[in-house]
């Protein structure tokens, strides 16, 4: 009797600490549910209609799974690319399926901007958005008054990282080495950069200065860049632009933490730290993460955390890595299929 409760304890105990992978699949009825965590984006495989989106939630260490199927019924789509929250609304881009979900703050449907060849992210004014495009030599502009494509400002070649500074939308050209300044309200071009190592996101600091990632390429034959960059008389203006030490095999990943005024870069399996006063290349190493391969990366200010998705193979399930700052790993947890990245609640 003593050997079967034993037994009976240690399955006790193996559930307890199991809990905090609990998995939540149950529609949500109210926005408290989405109060304080965070959105991750699963890429799904290509041309495999299984793109999904989870909320991690931290008051009940609790992951709520495959949100939009559980709220509408039908699959996100074909490879979820990115999220953005615009007012108490979410744009979700679904690259291959051509279109972007609009959905209230529950993640119910409420409309579709459809139609595109292969929608990556945007940039906000006013009321439209740019969207850049995979296999479309342009900048798609779409009126979010009534989810239609107004105009199409033409490109040298694809599109990818683009953000709102002011009245202005920056876009990278990966191929072309350039980015472009366009003027939001006459939806014109009106100056280029050029940026060695094929820029391919954009973030803004608290200063109002760019910072611009370039991802090199996975043979390692282009060094990945960082450039921090000015808009000045609608000018861009280059403060530093500088070759890193890239690690054959990966592509880099950047975010911005606005509390301490540094932004942080994976190379590898590896974190690095730029303090965004400089106004040239200095990185230091933050730690080592016990990612396979990072896909995604973001600063919680919320919780003062890292965080990271593992890609693993892109062909299954990935990881969720939660650090605090002096790289101590606080939590790790499976997500959807191929997570490549996060929207902060």
């Amino acid at each position: 009797m003593k050997k079967y409760w034993f037994l009976f304890s240690l399955l006790v105990l193996w559930i307890s600490a199991c809990r905090q992978d609990e998995e939540i699949i149950s529609p949500v009825t109210n926005n408290a549910a989405f109060e304080d965590g965070f959105f991750i984006i699963n890429e799904g495989g290509f041309t495999n209609n299984n793109a999904s989106i989870d909320f991690y939630e931290y008051a009940t260490d609790s992951l709520h799974k495959d949100l939009y199927l559980t709220q509408n019924q039908e699959q996100l789509g074909d490879i979820f690319q990115s999220a953005y929250k615009v007012g108490s609304d979410y744009y979700l881009t679904i690259n291959n399926s051509g279109k972007i979900i609009q959905t209230d703050s529950l993640l119910n449907k409420v409309s579709s901007i459809d139609n595109l060849s292969s929608p990556r992210y945007m940039a906000f004014y006013e009321d439209k958005a740019f969207i850049s495009d995979l296999y479309a030599d342009l900048v798609h502009v779409a009126d979010l008054t009534s989810n239609t494509v107004v105009n199409s400002i033409q490109m040298d070649s694809w599109t990818e990282g683009i953000i709102t500074k002011d009245s202005f939308v920056i876009v990278c050209l990966p191929q072309e080495d350039e980015i472009r300044l366009i003027h939001a309200p006459t939806e014109t071009i009106v100056d280029t950069l050029s940026i060695t190592g094929s820029p391919s996101a954009i973030l803004s600091d608290q200063d109002g200065y760019l910072w611009v990632l370039g991802s090199g390429n996975y043979q390692g034959t282009i060094l990945p860049s960082l450039s921090k960059i000015d808009i000045q008389n609608g000018k861009l203006n280059i403060l530093f632009s500088e070759p890193m030490n890239g690690v054959t095999g990966y592509f880099p990943s950047i975010c911005y933490n606005p509390l301490a005024n540094e932004i942080y870069i994976a190379l590898g399996q590896s974190i690095y730290m730029q303090n965004t006063t400089l106004n040239g290349l200095d990185l230091a190493l933050l730690f080592n993460s016990d990612a396979v391969n990072i896909y995604g990366l973001n600063f919680n200010p919320n919780h003062n955390e890292i965080l990271i998705s593992d890609a693993i193979d892109y062909a299954q399930q990935g990881i969720i890595f939660r650090y605090d700052l002096d790289g101590n790993k606080l939590s790790s947890f499976k997500a959807g299929l191929i997570p490549n990245g996060f929207l902060i609640h």
